[in-house]
């Protein structure tokens, strides 16, 4: 996807996301906020029917700019652990829930069928097909989305934390009817919630109409049984991209020269009194080598390090 398209999905995630914990005011700390995947699935969904590729399996792969140097995301559809436990002290937000009615100001407001541009109407009998969208005019579609993000950006200004809890139980029970909404509507029904749990966060998502994403800057995330096993998520099961392309462009001159005294000291301690020259030749290329790899390769601005390094 071009950089048009890309921006669109950066801005989403500002937009619809918000604190993972509602009642952490810490300052300077690492936050986590969760981004709202069924309005991300619904942004996707209007691009599938933009390019008119509903009928294909596809799968979206996001490489984000950063949001903050401190600051983590993932996915969910439904309520963290934060937002169950002020809604189940809160008997009276519980009410003004279950009495509440659709409003579609807590929608995005993203119309399909308008000036669509089919991907594949240059080769539509292709099976599988690499295509990108940078030669295409996304231009509609990119402005229809940002507007709306717009719009949905300043309805959010200023909201409590019973106002967030409150807009996310309507959108859930009065939007798509799954098995988040059937759990949510019965366990506002109890008293005490029961049932309603906050689901993981994610930086995968399957949606309902052939497509899925996974966005690389999210996360990362571990779940599963510590032993490991089937069905475990590592934090190395999707590329970090902070660790190698993010890591390269971030570091700087002093870094870099701390980094590599670092690689010297770690690479020359195994030796002992017994040493030949030719092993101290070989550790020397040792540390040049990984040095060289992990921050000199793929720069765009080159380190004076680097340039010693890499020849």
């Amino acid at each position: 996807m071009g950089e048009d398209v890309l921006s669109v999905f950066e801005h989403a995630i500002k937009v619809l996301s918000c604190k993972d914990d509602l009642v952490d005011s810490r300052e300077n700390e690492e936050i986590f906020l969760q981004v709202d995947s069924a309005q991300m699935e619904h942004i996707f969904s209007t691009l599938v029917d933009h390019l008119q590729i509903q009928e294909a399996y596809n799968i979206f792969v996001l490489n984000p700019k950063p949001i903050g140097k401190r600051i983590n995301y993932g996915y969910r559809k439904g309520f963290s652990e934060s937002e169950i436990n002020l809604l189940r002290e809160n008997k009276t937000l519980q009410a003004r829930i279950l009495q509440s009615k659709s409003d579609n100001k807590l929608f995005l407001d993203i119309e399909k069928g308008v000036n669509r541009r089919p991907l594949y109407e240059s080769h539509p009998l292709s099976s599988f097909s690499w295509t990108r969208t940078d030669s295409m005019d996304m231009g509609d579609w990119s402005k229809k989305c940002k507007e709306a993000l717009s719009k949905f950006e300043l309805l959010k200004e200023g909201k409590s934390k019973e106002d967030i809890v409150y807009e996310k139980a309507v959108q859930i029970l009065h939007g798509t009817k799954d098995e988040v909404h059937d759990i949510v509507q019965s366990a506002l029904k109890s008293s005490d919630l029961k049932g309603l749990h906050a689901q993981c966060l994610t930086d995968i998502w399957i949606g309902r109409e052939r497509f899925a994403f996974v966005d690389l800057s999210a996360g990362p995330f571990a779940w599963g049984p510590s032993v490991g096993g089937d069905g475990v998520r590592t934090e190395l099961s999707l590329p970090n991209v902070a660790k190698t392309v993010g890591a390269v462009a971030e570091v700087t001159e002093e870094e870099a020269e701390e980094k590599l005294q670092d690689t010297i000291r770690e690479r020359f301690s195994s030796f002992g009194e017994d040493y030949h020259a030719v092993d101290i030749l070989l550790a020397e290329i040792d540390v040049y080598e990984l040095f060289a790899f992990k921050h000199c390769v793929g720069r765009r601005i080159q380190l004076a390090l680097c340039k010693g390094t890499l020849r």
